[in-house]
């Protein structure tokens, strides 16, 4: 019964053991150089008064370990020596602080105070990152004041994507060349990775955050998922009441215009909000507290359509350079003129009440409509003292928003959505001393994330907009078809919608000091759920990309798509527990050498779904399960699913830090480690209910959208009997598992040399790579095999595993990466009212698919290799390769006012200015054929490349903005062949951006200051564009369509005491 207690607490969240505190070490002298043992050393905080005291071993080295972060003073004391005591030591979180104490003969009770800087070089350690500091979170130039933004400023970060508004991709990082489910994100030493997508829950906004640490390699064994880490710290009470109140503004009236909008779109941004902290019992209990709230009433541009003309619309594509080809003839239309007998009459209608006409010389269409957006955030701290043995903290974060979208698709009025979403994060933590040298933490987390998607009105279907045999696929409120026209438009409909994601963590960690030796011990687990309910497809979903008539406009004109699929409304209920256990030992082998060892070993068991709704494709296999299903169609329950444990996940990790000359100055650190990587819920769940517990239809080339089911024998909703499971051949199997399928990981390394330049300077230079290895993507697992007369029609009848199967979503762990990285780091700490920090990476990154392979929301296409049988067709630069990236970023008080006159410091000082610089090169993008020309039903084809696709970049920048690249170098593959364009061949545009802040202070009484703020984000007002368009049979090939916000000003008012 103890035993499964234990394995009950230890179900915990998947970085779990990193704790959010720091450790301080070092060695004790005599005047002569030899070391001291036996001496006490006293490490007390000065904000809350907690101490903690060790001896110096027989070598005179002592170490602290699970400091909490704050402000420190050391005193030392041995008998016949004077006591020395150091002040203002600033510990950040996972640091090892350097301290060293040299002892002057004399009498124990005379004291001498020291406050020379402690050293920035990292001599310990081999983890490589960043901390982001208080001053920074709070003072530099901070857009929607997400803390997590600053990520930017640590070298290897390449992409951060944060929302201030419902979203359930939520927080987003991506770091030496990795994917966004690779990073650990940690608050307060909890995992808050969200289990859907394996990214992070939201931050607590930057008054209530004290710092957070950015780990981007060189992880010790306490770290799963990958080889990042994002671990934040809340603030906590101290025992001086300390708080704020603030006002953030936005307003249109204050902003430029985007480079795409004629008009500023009306925006009323407000934030606001206040924190409080203190003591409840002095030295012993104390308490934190914050709350935001957001009121956001403006309107979304939405500049991404290009939706036909008046002449396309009744048929006339004669200003097409391309030929429209008749579908049923397979001849050219003449005069590239469809006749008005075969305009599908529910396109027509489609385009007539839904899709506007273009309202931009370019062709595109741009609408503005509002959005208003509300959400409040609360959280709350407290930290109690029990003894000097046990230290307690109970800390709960609560975050709400929810808006209304009312441009679903690309068009406004189609169907607007209520949004909202729900975080709540609750973490406790025990940490207990047996003695000075064991020291035991507990952790439990508990989070929950509820993401609801609801139609505001009970929308028409399609058979309303005129077509025939069509019946509503049913659920709650009906909804418009799902039209996807590649490279022109999309029309996305509402739709009723739930994620529910929930994980209960818990870790137990022991740390050990022997000697020389450093030990931690620790076990944690993750139990995760999600709940996904969706009614996505229940009013038909279409895609358009020209391979019936050469171009997708006018397959949608005609009504003759590439693929129709519907399917009932459905639900899934998902379990997911990882158990790990780590090992790791910093052995100090020599007073100038650290050794880092350490072992982690990670079981990844089955997910299952609570009602056993999985099902795969395994050849040949038959279901005991489900015996009527067809030869190949599996179950979760069946003995021969595919999906198996993955129990042999060994990780270790190996790191050597050298002082080199002794005097904590200048480090040469080097490391290797493996990391595994557990899939998340989107991988394994899909994003559909399979047969036969749903009902799902797919058709390739189907009939035209006037008449979805003419001639289809078995049309939807059949009947269906969960006690006669009954199932339409072929079979679509929307995810499926390759009997090989394990868990992915990367082996990371690293070599860095520090060296402080100056009391308050240095200067990191390291090279950072790794290799990803059996990294998940989902591929079409039963590609139709091109052969003589084949068409989309016969897709089907090509397939390997016809008749009884159709499209198969195979999830694979075959993918592989690499990244190898120059990456420099300034770093003046803040000293005479300056800061700043410059983050240079020059890397190059290579992989075969970037994204983890998630099936496209038609439930058609798939975002693996071209060639499901050949991904190193694929091999070439990934998606979100950025060659060279220069961040930089200051904070300077200005010298001004500081005369003995009041009047002269109230007008002229209390002046700070901070800035954030970011200059790095563009994206890699592929240029696509824009329809299944392989007659695969991958739809992934690339084209022959036949000229130089590279125009001149001295060209003006509207001529660059019409054509970035040239389409012409291009020609479409050939019938069942791939084309010899290499993915990623081209480069989109760079990013020059400035972000400038202006701050002046005006004191009131001791403790107390009114700041007025003023922050400017792309102070130049650039526009930074977006990729082109890259489908050959759109009608914008090679024209820029995006580009990012113009100048915005924001102002604010916030009172400190």
């Amino acid at each position: 019964m103890a035993k499964i207690a234990f394995l009950f607490l230890a179900a915990a969240v998947f970085a779990f053991s990193q704790p959010t505190t720091g450790e301080m070490f070092g060695v004790v002298t005599d005047p002569t150089g030899a070391t001291v043992p036996g001496a006490e050393v006293a490490i007390t905080n000065r904000d809350t008064g907690q101490r903690k005291t060790v001896l110096s071993g027989t070598g005179g080295d002592y170490i602290v370990p699970l400091l909490p972060v704050g402000t420190y003073s050391a005193e030392v004391r041995k008998s016949g020596f004077r006591s020395v005591r150091r002040t203002g030591l600033q510990l950040q979180t996972v640091q090892s602080l350097r301290v060293d104490f040299s002892l002057p003969i004399g009498d124990v009770t005379e004291t001498v105070a020291v406050t020379a800087e402690a050293p920035q070089v990292d001599t310990r350690s081999t983890t490589l990152g960043m901390v982001v500091d208080d001053r920074r979170v709070r003072d530099l130039p901070l857009n929607g004041r997400n803390t997590l933004n600053l990520a930017t400023l640590v070298p290897g970060v390449t992409s951060v994507s944060t929302t201030i508004r419902p979203d359930f991709n939520q927080q987003q990082l991506r770091m030496n060349g990795g994917r966004s489910a690779m990073i650990t994100f940690l608050m307060d030493g909890g995992g808050i990775n969200h289990f859907h997508r394996g990214q992070g829950l939201g931050l607590p906004p930057p008054d209530a955050v004290q710092e957070f640490k950015l780990i981007t390699t060189g992880v010790t064994a306490e770290y799963g998922r990958g080889f990042g880490v994002m671990s934040a710290v809340t603030k906590s009470g101290t025992n001086s009441l300390h708080g704020s109140v603030w006002e953030f503004l936005r307003n249109n009236s204050l902003d430029a215009r985007s480079f795409f909008s004629s008009t500023v779109p009306k925006l009323r941004f407000n934030q606001y909000g206040t924190t409080a902290g203190g003591p409840i019992v002095r030295d012993r209990t104390f308490f934190f507290a914050s709350y935001q709230g957001l009121r956001i009433r403006e309107e979304v541009v939405q500049s991404g359509a290009f939706p036909p003309a008046a002449a396309q619309r009744s048929g006339d594509f004669s200003a097409l350079n391309t030929p429209v080809v008749d579908p049923a003839t397979r001849q050219p239309f003449p005069g590239n003129r469809i006749p008005a007998s075969r305009i599908d009459p529910v396109s027509a209608t489609i385009l007539e009440r839904f899709v506007k006409l273009p309202n931009r010389p370019d062709g595109r269409y741009v609408v503005q409509a509002g959005t208003p957006t509300d959400g409040n955030q609360v959280l709350g701290r407290i930290d109690h003292t029990v003894s000097q043995k046990n230290q307690l903290m109970f800390r709960f974060y609560y975050d709400r928003n929810g808006r209304l979208n009312p441009i679903a698709g690309s068009f406004d009025g189609y169907s607007p959505l209520n949004q909202s979403v729900r975080q709540q994060t609750y973490t406790v933590q025990d940490t207990h001393a047996f003695s000075p040298i064991l020291l035991n933490t507990f952790r439990a987390t508990y989070n929950r994330f509820n993401y609801l998607e609801a139609q505001l009105v009970n929308t028409i279907s399609l058979k309303e907009l005129g077509a025939t045999d069509f019946v509503h696929g049913g659920g709650p409120g009906l909804s418009l078809p799902r039209m996807v026209i590649n490279g022109s438009f999309t029309l996305d409909p509402g739709r009723q919608r739930q994620r529910l994601t929930q994980s209960r963590d818990v870790s137990e960690n022991l740390s050990w000091t022997k000697g020389k030796h450093q030990f931690k011990f620790g076990v944690d687990s993750q139990q995760n759920g999600f709940v996904h309910i969706d009614n996505r497809q229940t009013g038909g979903e279409w895609t358009f990309d020209g391979t019936q008539s050469g171009s997708s406009i006018a397959d949608f004109v005609l009504g003759r798509a590439r693929v129709f699929s519907q399917a009932s409304p459905f639900g899934t209920d998902q379990r997911y527990t990882v158990l790990g256990f780590f090992a790791q030992d910093s052995f100090r082998i020599h007073p100038r050498v650290t050794l880092n060892l350490g072992l982690r070993y990670e079981v990844f068991p089955v997910f299952k779904e609570r009602h056993g709704r999985v099902d795969s494709f395994l050849a040949g296999a038959r279901s005991t399960f489900v015996p009527s299903a067809p030869a190949g169609v599996v179950f979760q329950e069946d003995a021969s699913f595919p999906y198996k444990r993955d129990a042999i996940n060994f990780g270790p990790r190996l790191g050597i830090a050298w002082d080199v000359f002794g005097t904590g100055r200048t480090s040469v650190r080097t490391g290797f480690g493996v990391s595994y990587v557990p899939f998340t819920a989107e991988q394994v769940g899909g994003v559909l209910l399979p047969p036969p517990f749903g009902v799902t239809t797919q058709i390739n080339a189907p009939p035209p959208v006037s008449s979805p089911y003419r001639g289809i024998a078995n049309p939807f909703p059949f009947a269906f009997d969960p006690k006669l499971p009954k199932f339409v051949l072929p079979v679509w199997l929307p995810k499926s598992f390759d009997p090989g399928l394990r868990n992915g990981y990367t082996e990371n390394y690293n070599f860095t040399i520090q060296h402080q330049l100056q009391k308050n300077l240095m200067v990191s230079v390291g090279y950072v790579g790794n290799v990803g290895r059996k990294l998940p993507y989902i591929t079409e697992g039963n590609a139709a095999v091109y052969r003589p007369g084949a068409t989309t029609a016969n897709t089907d009848q090509r397939r390997p595993y016809s008749p009884d199967i159709g499209s198969v979503g195979q999830l694979v762990s075959a993918a592989s990466s690499s990244y190898n990285s120059l990456q420099v780091e300034v770093n003046r700490r803040f000293r005479q009212g300056l800061t700043f920090t410059i983050a240079y990476t020059h890397s190059k990154a290579i992989d075969e698919v970037t994204t983890d392979g998630i099936m496209a929301q038609n439930g058609a296409e798939f975002s693996g290799p071209q060639d499901p049988n050949n991904r190193k067709l694929d091999r070439s630069l990934g998606d979100f390769d950025v060659r060279n990236r220069w961040v930089s970023s200051v904070l300077y008080e200005l010298p001004f006012g500081k005369g003995n006159r009041k009047w002269q410091r109230w007008v002229a000082g209390g002046w700070e200015v901070g800035a954030i610089i970011d200059l790095e090169n563009g994206t890699p993008f592929s240029v696509i054929s824009g329809r299944d020309n392989s007659l695969t039903a991958v739809a992934h084809d690339r084209p022959d490349l036949i000229g130089n696709p590279r125009l001149s970049t001295s060209r003006s920048r509207d001529e660059q903005i019409r054509m970035y690249f040239n389409p012409a170098a291009f020609r479409a593959n050939a019938p069942g062949t791939y084309g010899n364009a290499g993915r990623n061949i081209l480069t989109g545009p760079g990013t020059i951006n400035v972000d400038v802040s202006a701050t002046k202070s005006f004191p009131v009484r001791e403790g107390h200051r009114l700041e007025a703020r003023l922050d400017t984000f792309n102070l130049a007002n650039r526009p930074n564009f977006g990729n082109p368009q890259a489908s050959l049979t759109s009608a914008a090939v090679g024209r820029i369509g995006g580009t990012g916000p113009g100048r915005i000003l924001q102002v604010s008012l916030k009172y400190v005491f």
